[in-house]
């Protein structure tokens, strides 16, 4: 089983450290919840077979197509009344790129931790570019999210459509 390492605060406020061997980092962020702590940090303990899994998913980037879907789902399930952690927990459970899996279940715990979406996301800059960022911001704010995040999927899509057509053209 992984080991975690956790810094927490008490009720009093106190900086707490430790160690929890646990399956996932929401088992022990669950578990820290439930002792009454509140979570700052999580880190997995990285064991040699997970290091080579990161340099292969390293390798392997997270495309933008992935990234327009990943807009959609969440803007249907934000839609249909879902909390934002409960929607991007849904929606990380159905994607297959691991890489962008462990970014979104960061998301959350960064969200469970006290940041709002935009801050959380914007922690990943490689996936997460600033428009998108921005766009969260004032759909955080305005309390339009499932909107925007429609909107950004629809202009993710037309976007990827242009280049396809100029990369068309070009090889002609």
């Amino acid at each position: 089983m992984p080991k975690y390492t956790y810094r927490a605060r008490d009720k009093s406020g106190q900086l707490i450290t430790g160690a929890i061997e646990s399956q996932d980092k929401y088992a022990v962020a669950s578990s820290l919840r439930n002792l009454g702590y509140s979570i700052v940090q999580i880190t997995a303990q990285p064991r040699i077979q997970d290091l080579t899994s990161s340099f292969i998913q390293n390798i392997r980037g997270i495309s933008r197509r992935e990234i327009i879907v990943f807009t959609r789902q969440l803007a249907t399930l934000l839609r249909t009344g879902n909390t934002l952690t409960s929607s991007l927990d849904n929606v990380a459970e159905q994607i297959r790129n691991q890489r962008l899996k462990d970014i979104i279940k960061q998301v959350i715990l960064d969200i469970q931790g006290g940041l709002s979406f935009s801050k959380a996301a914007s922690k990943h800059p490689k996936v997460f570019d600033d428009f998108f960022v921005s766009m969260v911001r004032v759909g955080e704010a305005g309390g339009l999210l499932d909107e925007v995040l429609e909107r950004l999927a629809q202009l993710g899509t037309q976007e990827l459509e242009i280049r396809t057509r100029i990369q068309s053209s070009l090889i002609y």
